[in-house]
């Protein structure tokens, strides 16, 4: 990032509380909010409108105080910023931290808004970082103080939330102050005065980071208590506002030697370095100058890794490639930087073309270029290139190279799959798709493309955006084959038969087996509540996806709902691992489930301790052209197709088949009724039902722990937002485990591609996944 965070996408939630019926006053509190709010929404230091800057002061209740903070948690997207100044009070029993409300008691939980009540409501927010300020300490002083018995240092080891940077304003039992007759808190005063004033010959943006070291340096200058920071990401190395006092220099960069001069201020600018124009004076050429940024070349660490990659991007010779010229150490603002020389490029960038009409042969031609420097590149053990249209370089005869290496590893962890997901993101730019960002509470439209674009291209970009190819060499395989097919179809009719001049026929595309219809699969499972047992099983395969919600029974061993689902889940998969031979997909497994049912049965007589236990479960069996599913009560089965979710299993309030049983109701509590299994007299068949699959198709099953926490609206939103299968059921299970009391939470995702891997030609070779009380028991 470049700048400080995007105004229109971040919110701020201001929250003070100045008077209070039980506790000594803060009047400085009030002042906070107004001053804070105020260098927030002034453009010099981050530039938020009115309604994205939330001011709440003395709010009544807990819920007063979280309403403003629920509604930025569900709007933020870049960063939300929550300040909470006033007292602080410490919870006699869970030595948690207590925020003060006007009519605060100590001691009393139903006065106050706990922290953890803040915690839960940030663990739904979707914003790339979230920054929390707490002005406060654990207990009240008289007349404008506010002491701490407690460790701050304790507070933020506690109260931080993965992805957050916390500030607790004061250190280990020491007084927050604030300070009598000061417009302002003593903490509080100093950030409104390094926000007002800036750091003179500072960096153009003050990091969090930076922000934290100047206060503390100004607060132990007046001998006042010292912040103490907290962070779970690299926040507090990004950006946050702008600094009022930097003066920006003319280039501000010095290069050993006479050779290699800078002429102008840098044309791209990413977290670890800049790009700046220059000039070789030896033989009179341009050049383009990459410099480490001096924050970062000041770490050690970072400083080896960032010159280890450039000494592997060297090494590469490729025409597609940015030919690396020279590199050494230039001196900016006083640090010493790693820099890189490579050649000029003075064709513009492909993004140019996102404003014209679709090229496709030209955007095919590019993409295929790009893929062969990634070979070569990932042979070479070089991964982790900028590929977006605006990082890529036009030569003056129209060529495209890659030209910025940041050896980051991608979302999916493995750097060369990233690199390849990243082309598929380029060649839908290029071709012209388009997917606008949904409205609030509605799924996002699907990607639209111009009439020439032929669905075979259509899913191949799908299938590399979803994280399919492994290689670059495979992706440029595929478009290699649909651009031969392409080319080798007519393209008119002469208009007379005499009048045609004898050509040489028309080349044939290379031979291609059929594709098929294979799944890429995902899943997940979570106990839910600290304590609980996980007694929900699930497994993903290329041939079957399976969840299974164990019931111990009232009389059954406590690890019997945890044996259930794990029995009929191992045995599932035994016997649907491979495709059916003469059997339907259905049939296959009716027959599975059966065996799997009368195993657990035989189980169950033979084991003392195991009567009454029982599970449900939900399976799809997808022989290759036919899938199959099996539904017996507690767990849902969801398809999403062309952005619409729709439920394929029935809601049953008393789920019937499997397993073994309870035969008398009156043992079963009310409220476990709707998910506790029946036998014996009341054995019912499973419901069945078979599907068409298309490409494209997304299928979640899920137990009841997601679908009592998530609404289907929810779902629906979560299922069209996230691609990949993986990144789609962590997001899946967050939201549930955000609920109140979540118990076991399970989820299989799986979608629907249409592919070819010479090396996997149907689809059987990926792993399959196994979570939850099966993967512990180790029965697969």
């Amino acid at each position: 990032m470049s700048g400080p965070p995007l105004p229109e996408r971040s919110r701020a939630v201001l929250i003070g509380v100045s008077a209070y019926g039980h506790l000594d006053a803060l009047p400085g509190v009030r002042a906070n909010l107004q001053d804070l709010a105020a260098e927030l929404k002034n453009p010099a230091v981050w530039g938020l409108s009115a309604e994205h800057c939330n001011v709440t002061c003395d709010p009544a209740t807990s819920t007063q105080a979280l309403a403003p903070l629920r509604a930025a948690v569900g709007e933020a997207r870049d960063t939300l910023l929550v300040y909470y100044s006033g007292h602080g009070l410490i919870d006699p029993d869970g030595g948690g931290l207590w925020l003060a409300l006007p009519g605060s008691r100590t001691g009393e939980a139903d006065t106050v808004l706990p922290y953890d009540w803040v915690r839960r409501a940030l663990l739904r927010s979707r914003a790339e970082r979230t920054i929390v300020v707490l002005d406060c300490c654990y207990g009240g002083r008289a007349l404008g103080m506010m002491s701490a018995t407690e460790s701050t240092t304790a507070l933020a080891n506690g109260a931080v939330v993965e992805g957050t940077y916390l500030i607790a304003s004061a250190g280990e039992s020491v007084q927050a102050l604030a300070p009598p007759g000061e417009r302002n808190t003593a903490f509080t005063g100093e950030l409104l005065t390094l926000l007002s004033e800036g750091v003179p010959d500072g960096p153009p943006f003050i990091r969090l980071d930076e922000l934290a070291g100047h206060v503390t340096t100004a607060l132990r200058a007046r001998s006042r208590p010292e912040p103490q920071t907290r962070a779970r990401n690299t926040a507090g190395r990004l950006p946050l506002f702008r600094n009022r006092a930097y003066a920006p220099p003319l280039h501000g960069i010095t290069l050993p030697g006479t050779r290699y001069e800078v002429t102008g201020p840098a044309r791209t600018t990413d977290e670890e370095a800049a790009n700046h124009p220059g000039r070789d004076t030896l033989v009179d050429r341009p050049v383009t100058i990459r410099v480490m940024r001096p924050e970062h070349a000041a770490d050690p660490a970072r400083r080896e890794a960032f010159v280890a990659r450039l000494r592997a991007r060297a090494r590469l010779t490729h025409p597609a490639l940015a030919l690396v010229l020279d590199w050494g150490d230039a001196l900016q603002d006083g640090v010493s930087c790693p820099y890189v020389v490579t050649e000029g490029l003075g064709g513009g960038t492909p993004a140019a073309w996102l404003q014209q009409p679709p090229d496709l042969p030209r955007a095919v031609r590019t993409v295929l270029d790009v893929l062969d420097a990634l070979d070569h590149a990932h042979r070479e053990g070089v991964s982790g290139w900028y590929l977006a249209a605006d990082r890529l370089h036009l030569t003056t005869t129209g060529h495209v190279k890659i030209v910025d290496h940041h050896g980051g590893s991608g979302p999916s962890g493995k750097p060369e799959v990233a690199d390849v997901t990243a082309v598929g993101g380029l060649l839908n730019a290029l071709v012209g798709g388009t997917r606008p960002p949904a409205p609030p509470g509605q799924h996002r439209p699907a990607p639209s493309y111009p009439p020439n674009v032929t669905g075979d291209l259509v899913t191949l970009i799908g299938r590399a955006q979803l994280y399919g190819y492994r290689t670059a060499a495979a992706m440029r395989k595929d478009l290699v084959w649909l651009a031969a097919r392409e080319a080798a179809q007519p393209v008119g009719v002469p208009p007379r038969e005499e009048a045609r001049v004898p050509t040489a026929p028309a080349p044939r595309p290379p031979e291609r087996p059929a594709t098929r219809l294979v799944l890429r699969f995902a899943a997940g499972s979570h106990p839910g509540s600290s304590g609980n047992r996980n007694e929900d099983s699930a497994y993903a395969g290329p041939r079957l996806l399976a969840v299974a919600g164990g019931r111990r029974g009232s009389a059954a061993a406590a690890e019997a709902g945890q044996v259930a689902s794990a029995e009929v889940i191992a045995q599932l998969a035994r016997s649907l691992e491979a495709p059916p031979a003469r059997r339907t997909a259905m049939t296959a497994l009716v027959i599975a489930a059966k065996r799997a049912d009368n195993r657990l049965a035989r189980r169950i007589a033979a084991e003392a301790g195991l009567d009454g236990m029982a599970t449900t479960l939900t399976a799809l069996h997808w022989s290759g052209q036919e899938m199959a599913v099996l539904h017996s009560g507690g767990s849902t089965a969801f398809r999403m197709r062309d952005s619409r979710l729709s439920q394929l299993t029935p809601d049953r309030t008393q789920p019937q088949w499997l397993v073994g049983g309870q035969r008398d109701q009156a043992v079963i509590p009310e409220h476990q009724r709707r998910t506790v299994p029946l036998r014996g007299t009341e054995h019912v068949a499973p419901y069945t039902m078979s599907l068409d699959v298309r490409t494209g198709d997304r299928y979640l099953l899920c137990t009841s722990g997601l679908t009592d926490l998530v609404s289907h609206r929810s779902i629906e939103q979560v299922l069209a937002e996230f691609e990949g299968p993986a990144a789609t059921v962590r997001m899946l299970m967050e939201r549930a485990l955000a609920g109140a009391r979540p118990s076991n939470i399970t989820c299989v995702l799986a979608d629907v591609l249409d592919v070819y891997d010479p090396d996997d030609p149907d689809g059987t070779k990926t792993p399959p996944v196994i979570v939850g009380a099966v993967a512990d028991t180790r029965r697969l």
